[in-house]
């Protein structure tokens, strides 16, 4: 198993630990809670610092909208802003993975 799969797989069984285990906290006399959303965010930080990109992350600025590994809202995207037939494109990353784009506008 490649590295990266390593890290997107242990990645995701963490947060599904955290979830599955959370609720089990408020009988246990711990008091405070978890947020789970924060715990995701502070992950993706985690791993971003590391030069890993979760899948899903999206960039954007004013003429183009981005996501890492998902080729499909991307072409959602595309449809809804009439640039599906010439304002696509993807680009990869030197450790694997690709950008898939598409124009805001043409």
């Amino acid at each position: 198993m490649k590295l990266k799969m390593m890290i997107t797989f242990f990645t995701a069984l963490d947060i599904a630990v955290l979830t599955f285990s959370t609720p089990s906290l408020a009988g246990s006399g711990v008091s405070g809670s978890v947020d789970i959303n924060s715990l995701i965010k502070q992950s993706g930080s985690i791993l971003q610092g590391l030069g890993i990109t979760p899948s899903g992350t999206t960039q954007e600025n004013d003429d183009f909208w981005c996501t890492f590994n998902n080729w499909r809202d991307r072409d959602s995207f595309a449809r809804t802003r009439g640039t599906y037939d010439n304002g696509r494109w993807s680009h990869g990353t030197t450790f694997g993975g690709r950008w898939y784009c598409a124009a805001k506008h043409l």
